[in-house]
Parts: structure tokens; C-alpha cells; sequence
């Protein structure tokens, strides 16, 4: 289980209070956006930044203690799953098309 701080669980109850966690990209400029409304090229681009993140974690030197690998398997599991939401906004798109 990841463990979070009581900032980011503050956050999260934010996010869902205000329409969902799990589609609102944040930008390195700190904006929001629905998946939803992200341009399909930003989308993409977000696809590949994060599957890059991902294959760089895999690619290094494996964490060291139980904390550090509790941490690391909780980073890549946020990764795969926003992966997979941001992929099934593709779909969702395709399908509408």
C-alpha cells in the first residue's frame, strides 16, 4: 500500500470533490485539464513522457531498503495506471470518431 503524506491526501480529496482524480492532467505550469479536453497530440505526448519515466525506472539501479522499494513500487504503479487511463481516453476517442 502506498503510504502518502496528509498534503497529498489532502489534494486527492480535492481533486475528487471537484469531479475526479483520475482524469485531470496537471501541467508543469501547475493548470489542470480533463483528460477530456487534453489536444490529442498533448495526450500522446504525455503517453510517451510517461512510459519514458517508466522504462528509466526499470533501466537504473533497483531501490535498496523495504521504504525505498515500497516507494518505488508505488511510483511505478501511479505511472502504469495513469498509462492506462490516458490510453483508454484514446480509445474512448477512437470509438467516438
Amino acid at each position: 500500500m502506498c503510504k502518502r503524506s496528509m498534503g497529498q491526501r489532502a489534494l486527492d480529496d480535492l481533486l475528487i470533490e471537484s469531479g475526479g482524480m483520475e482524469d485531470i492532467w496537471i501541467t508543469k505550469e501547475g493548470e489542470s485539464i480533463r483528460y477530456g479536453d487534453l489536444e490529442d497530440s498533448h495526450l500522446v505526448n504525455i503517453i510517451r513522457m510517461l512510459e519514458r519515466n517508466l522504462s528509466a525506472m526499470y533501466g537504473g539501479i533497483g531501490p535498496q531498503g523495504d521504504a525505498a522499494q515500497d516507494a518505488w513500487n508505488c511510483e511505478v504503479s501511479s505511472l502504469e495506471n495513469m498509462i492506462e487511463d490516458l490510453e483508454l481516453e484514446q480509445e474512448r476517442r477512437k470509438e467516438g470518431k
